[in-house]
């Protein structure tokens, strides 16, 4: 054999026989220490496959459980697989990646929490469900190491869930399209209400009426018992099963503001609540609203009539109508500066009917009140009642409210004919007239909640007694109501995704940021509240709040998940998805 050199420098280049035989032993030694790694590698490799295939799997069986009714969400029922649809049970058979498939063992724990947040309530007086789920598997790979993961599903919100609420028709609504704040200008104002496709089922429409679930509409103003409500318990059409309809009425109502609520009950056998959604809409009739309260005390030859209306815009006067059959009315008098009046055109022992209405002053005429009857009689009672003096006016702190007492007064009639109550009312520092909030009271103690922030009233009350006699006025010295109180509002988001969220002041249709920075348009993108986490927003006006939550950052009702009242005009406020 023979070697081909080169020199350069005085060295031969090349390999000679010896130097090619140690690198081979060499290489061959660091070839057999990389061994170990490989496997090792290939080990950790497939490791993490099943380990991400045990993670998607439970959170396929957590997505499930979110799904099902609340009364069908038990440890027996998940364990042995009886849940229809479902399939749970503890043996599964899963894909673990790369196409290949591989046994899993699943444990469901169901845990009933009680209202002081501790498991182990006893079953119906809990307040809601945590379900753990625990999902192993047999090695190898190995060491095996459980992925757990827990949900929680509320027992008030388990019930079917209403997914869109739509107001109609568009003639009766006037939305501004810089700020969205919609204001209902008609009426009858239609509630549509969709509930999800796949809780149509437990509302059992087929059943008998007593059996159904129902969707529960109700109408509510800001301050004040609810003016309609209505369980609808059939939708719309047989070809479209999750919409629910309601038609409010409100020709006859009074200008305002008016929160919407809506929530589905499922069927008999569970009766189980959806999530509730709500909105607050100021109702803005063209015509003057109705007087309310209206109430006529009988006398000796006369009959007092009595009445409140709401705020509205100018009022010119009164217009009394009288009949003597309740079906022919005629007009007898105004009232021009109170809201009562005084009938002494009148015949002992002869019935007589009255109705009310408000003209503005524009001319415009209000729909009148429902008859009231009174029969006029001789009486010997022709005594007041005892001024209910001292009447004693005092300011609630950090509330737009003023706290009303005064003394009883007593019938001192002879005979007494009773006491039928108090007339409160009250005067806005410089002006002239006296504004009616209770016509014959009954209590002693009066709460105005209307009074609104750095605001100065002069209230006065009356005793009026059955034969109609009326006592002198008790009046409380001047109260002024104290400046703004900055509140919030706690947004939590409860749900599995992510929320946008919008907070909206009713009244005024301005929009907050966190902050309580103040803005006249929609903002562009929504606050994004993680799921299970909660945000703060600060320094709010007292008030009515409409709070919008989409999965969308860009506001559209449309896409709008849930929308929830929050009133922080005596304090602060809270609101939740789901």
């Amino acid at each position: 054999m023979k070697w081909h050199t080169q020199r350069h420098g005085g060295r031969a280049a090349g390999f000679s026989f010896v130097e090619l035989l140690i690198t081979i032993v060499i290489a061959g030694i660091a070839f057999a220490a990389l061994v170990p790694v490989f496997v090792g590698a290939q080990k950790a490799s497939s490791g993490d496959l099943v380990r991400n295939a045990a993670l998607q799997l439970a959170q396929d069986k957590l997505e499930k459980i979110r799904g099902l009714d609340y009364d069908l969400i038990e440890q027996a029922a998940l364990t042995n697989n009886t849940v229809p649809n479902s399939m749970f049970g503890t043996d599964v058979t899963w894909a673990t990646g790369g196409g290949g498939e591989r046994q899993f063992t699943v444990a469901y724990n169901v845990d009933l929490i009680g209202k002081d947040g501790n498991p182990g309530a006893v079953d119906g007086s809990e307040s809601y469900k945590q379900v753990t789920i625990t999902v192993s598997w047999p090695a190898p790979p190995s060491p095996v190491k459980p992925v757990v993961l827990s949900t929680m599903v509320s027992k008030q919100h388990a019930g079917p869930q209403i997914i869109r609420v739509g107001l109609g028709p568009s003639d009766v609504l006037d939305t501004d399209s810089t700020t969205n704040r919609t204001t209902i200008v008609g009426g009858p104002l239609e509630i549509d209400a969709y509930i999800a496709p796949e809780d149509i089922l437990s509302m059992n429409q087929a059943a008998a009426e007593a059996e159904r679930g129902y969707v529960l509409f109700t109408v509510t103003p800001l301050n004040g018992a609810a003016v309609a409500s209505q369980k609808v318990t059939q939708p719309v059409d047989s070809a479209e099963p999750a919409h629910y309809r309601f038609s409010w009425d409100n020709l006859s109502a009074p200008n305002g503001v008016y929160v919407i609520n809506v929530v589905a009950v499922a069927g008999a056998g569970s009766r189980v609540q959806g999530m509730p959604w709500s909105l607050a809409l100021e109702f803005v009739n063209s015509l003057p609203p109705a007087p309310t309260n209206l109430a006529a005390l009988p006398g000796d030859g006369s009959v007092l009539l009595t009445w409140t209306t709401a705020a509205t815009g100018g009022v010119e006067r009164y217009e009394v109508y009288r009949s003597p059959d309740g079906v022919s009315f005629d007009h007898i008098g105004d009232a021009t500066t109170t809201t009562s009046y005084t009938d002494t055109d009148v015949t002992n022992g002869t019935t007589y009917y009255y109705k009310v209405r408000t003209v503005d002053t524009t001319g415009a005429t209000g729909p009148f009140t429902a008859a009231v009857m009174a029969t006029p009689g001789a009486t010997t009672d022709i005594t007041p009642p005892s001024v209910p003096a001292p009447l004693i006016a005092s300011v609630f702190i950090g509330k737009p409210t003023v706290h009303l007492t005064w003394t009883a007064s007593t019938d001192v009639g002879s005979p007494a004919s009773g006491l039928a109550g108090y007339i409160v009312e009250r005067r806005k520092a410089g002006s002239a007239t006296w504004e009616t909030l209770q016509t014959l009271y009954e209590d002693t103690v009066y709460e105005d909640t209307t009074a609104g922030w750095l605001t100065t009233w002069t209230y006065r009350v009356r005793a009026v007694d059955l034969a109609g006699n009326q006592s002198e006025n008790a009046t409380a010295d001047p109260v002024t109501t104290g400046a703004p109180v900055p509140r919030q509002i706690v947004v939590r988001n409860n749900g599995d995704k992510h929320a946008y969220v919008w907070v909206q002041n009713v009244a005024s249709g301005e929009w907050y940021t966190l902050a309580g920075v103040v803005g006249y348009t929609t903002p562009p993108s929504g606050v994004q509240v993680k799921k299970n986490n909660s945000a703060i927003w600060i320094s709010l006006p007292a008030g009515l709040y409409n709070v919008y939550f989409m999965l969308s950052h860009k506001f559209n009702m449309a896409e709008l998940l849930k929308s929830q009242v929050v009133n922080v005009s005596n304090g602060d406020g809270t609101a939740a998805y789901p």
